[in-house]
């Protein structure tokens, strides 16, 4: 339950009925506070009028949960059908939310919304704008309303100064200290405009950087649906073969000839450096030196006598040795990816390489992916020993950073339901260490023929070098978000460890986060400090509550927006040119584990643990969020699989009520069937 008035209207059918019998796919939905001052919110004409009449039969009928069915005309007349009451239980008191405290903790967004939107003196862009979906894409990875440890980790992890620095070391602009990841009301955003920023070459010019982020800002601003596709669609991140899609932009940025020539001379230089393998085996280099400090620190931790101090002290250890040594590794790969992914499109895009010769280079580039689903198949058929299976692949978990989601080691085969019952054990790595090999070119390409187009583009690369580094840096970025996600795995284990010394449960141990934990590594735990530590859980959990009656757009352009919104009718990241049609299985946190194949798969959000839905025979996969880039949209394309990836919350909501859809991969069509 929450203090909003849900306002859904068809404006295009024509029809009475379409919102109650569901054939409304594609309406308009509206969030607005009971209590919301006029003033402070920003609806159409007839939204708000609404909005009044609302109030007004609420103070007739004395109350306030209510549905409401009603019709406007073309002269714009208001027609009440029908007014209910809406039961709800109230029995528990997990489901209460106390006015004050909800209106407070909105009041104290609203203020830190401002204070992120104000002008910033180290970075450009004359506004702001904030996203769940761009860059780091926080809402695949922890959800729209994470627990404190699960956003409190990934911040820590990524967003403080990780994916800054590395950016940097490539040559892109440094944004240190400039967080990237924050939180809003409990939720998680991308600061735009630091990102933005952050893809801007080193050296280009600060009057250039401030002319075109402020001017990318104001296009995601009153085109939200861009915010999932900022690099393929509203600003480079590399040099490109074609500029034809920007040269407009650059017009309407206030650039001038001379500054179109040094912008697109500076993602030249800064290119040429980019494009460069020896990076991508520098980097990867750097996760087998990870693997043997955790190694070593495991080897001497001996879990049953450790302190509970002690293992704040590992803890600790464990997430530097992460952030300097996995994450940071892993966003210059990940970035290398874009990259990657980025010349591809625009290979397409050219008719430089044909979609099956996409396909080969996406296919026959070897990923983790390929290797967990022949292990679940092969755990299934009893072909692979289950602590074979455990020790390759149990540290990955649905919820990367949530620690009350189960691993694959606990929870034995993800889509069977049974778990492993002899609780949580710490394993070593597998002897036969992963080799980072060259990856041979995928068959059937006219490599000469790209070659000539290449060099007619004055590129700097042959094809064979463009190919192989578009392979190898997609390879990279999923072997090394592999590798890093063991620390990640230890990290968590660690901490319910922890927990349970205090006599914490592991959901209590959810609410707090990474840094009421580390303060243990270096202050001995008082009395006053461990009674400080269970208020934090009790005070947190409050806050979960509050944070998940709260809703909020997935892209907030102004303050007002916490009070009043309208969805994003979002535009899927569809992948492939498939098509399917079938019945719609919905899969969230609590989903008992059923049958998939021959399935179109709804999910939320889906990280790496979620590689298992591959393992079966699905038809399609659609996700609510999630980016061209992003993990699922990559996993789609490998096995082929028909998906609409980041479809956004409207959509997605009309979907979980929905039996069978139409996903037309080619058209770029998602229907009720």
């Amino acid at each position: 339950r929450s203090p909003y008035f849900v306002v859904c209207i068809d404006r295009l059918s024509g029809r009475s009925d379409s919102i109650t019998s569901g054939a409304a796919f594609h309406h308009d939905t509206y969030y607005v506070l009971h209590n919301a001052n006029v003033k402070d919110i920003e609806l159409e004409p007839d939204v708000q009028r609404l909005v009044e009449s609302i109030k007004a039969l609420i103070n007739y009928t004395c109350f306030d949960e209510l549905d409401i069915e009603f019709a406007i005309d073309h002269q714009g007349i208001l027609y009440l059908f029908q007014v209910r009451p809406m039961v709800f239980n109230h029995s528990s008191p997990h489901n209460v939310v106390l006015d004050d405290d909800l209106h407070n903790m909105l009041r104290s967004s609203v203020k830190f919304i401002e204070s992120i939107f104000r002008q910033d003196s180290l970075i450009s862009g004359e506004l702001n704008v904030l996203s769940n979906m761009s860059d780091w894409n926080p809402a695949e990875m922890l959800g729209s309303s994470p627990r404190p440890l699960a956003l409190s980790l990934y911040q820590y992890l990524i967003g403080k100064g990780v994916w800054s620095q590395s950016r940097a070391e490539l040559g892109y602009f440094d944004c240190t200290p400039t967080p990237l990841i924050l939180s809003v009301a409990g939720k998680p955003f991308v600061d735009l405009r630091a990102s933005l920023n952050s893809l801007m070459p080193g050296d280009l010019s600060s009057m250039i950087k401030d002319k075109w982020v402020s001017y990318c800002l104001h296009r995601v601003k009153h085109q939200p649906t861009l915010h999932d596709k900022v690099e393929f669609e509203v600003t480079p991140s590399c040099e490109l073969l074609d500029w034809t899609k920007f040269e407009n932009h650059f017009e309407s940025a206030g650039l001038n000839q001379e500054e179109v020539k040094e912008f697109k001379r500076s993602f030249a230089r800064l290119s040429s450096e980019l494009l460069n393998e020896k990076i991508i085996e520098q980097e990867l280099d750097k996760l087998l030196v990870l693997e043997k400090r955790r190694e070593k620190l495991k080897s001497n931790l001996n879990l049953e006598e450790a302190e509970v101090s002690h293992l704040a002290r590992v803890i600790q250890h464990l997430v530097e040795d992460c952030r300097i040594l996995g994450t940071k590794p892993f966003a210059k790969l990940a970035r290398l990816g874009f990259v990657a992914l980025i010349q591809l499109k625009q290979l397409s895009e050219l008719g430089l390489i044909e979609e099956s010769g996409i396909e080969k280079i996406i296919i026959e580039t070897p990923t983790v992916a390929c290797d967990v689903r022949e292990a679940l198949k092969q755990l299934e058929s009893g072909g692979l020993c289950y602590s074979e299976f455990v020790t390759n692949f149990g540290h990955l978990r649905e919820r990367s950073y949530e620690i009350t989601s189960l691993s694959y080691r606990q929870r034995f085969l993800p889509h069977s339901g049974t778990a492993n019952q002899n609780g949580v054990t710490v394993h070593t790595d597998s002897d036969n260490k992963r080799q980072f090999k060259k990856i041979p070119l995928p068959s059937g390409l006219n490599l000469e023929e790209l070659d000539w187009h290449l060099q007619e583009k004055e590129f700097g690369l042959s094809a064979s070098q463009l190919v192989s580094f578009i392979q190898q840096a997609i390879y990279a970025r999923e072997q090394a978000k592999f590798e890093f996600m063991k620390s990640v795995d230890l990290i968590l284990d660690l901490i319910d460890r922890f927990g349970a010394g205090y006599q914490l449960t592991t959901d209590d141990t959810s609410f707090l986060t990474i840094q009421d934990i580390l303060k243990f590594a270096d202050s001995s735990d008082t009395g006053a400090a461990v009674r400080k530590l269970k208020r934090s859980v009790g005070f947190n959990r409050k806050q979960m509550r509050l944070t998940r009656a709260i809703h909020l757009p997935e892209v907030v352009s102004s303050p007002k927006q916490i009070y009043a919104f309208k969805l994003t009718k979002g535009v899927p990241n569809f992948v492939t040119e498939l098509q399917a049609k079938g019945e719609v299985v919905c899969i969230n946190d609590t989903s008992d584990y059923m049958v998939l194949d021959g399935k179109i798969v709804v999910i939320e959000a889906a990280d790496p643990g979620f590689d298992w839905i591959f393992a079966h025979s699905i038809k399609g996969l659609i996700t609510c969020y999630g980016g061209v880039g992003s993990h699922m949209a990559i996993r789609a394309a490998e096995f082929q699989v028909p998906a609409a990836i980041g479809c956004g919350e409207a959509i997605y909501s009309s979907l979980k009520s929905c039996k069978s859809v139409v996903l037309d991969c080619r058209n770029k069509l998602l229907s009720v069937l």
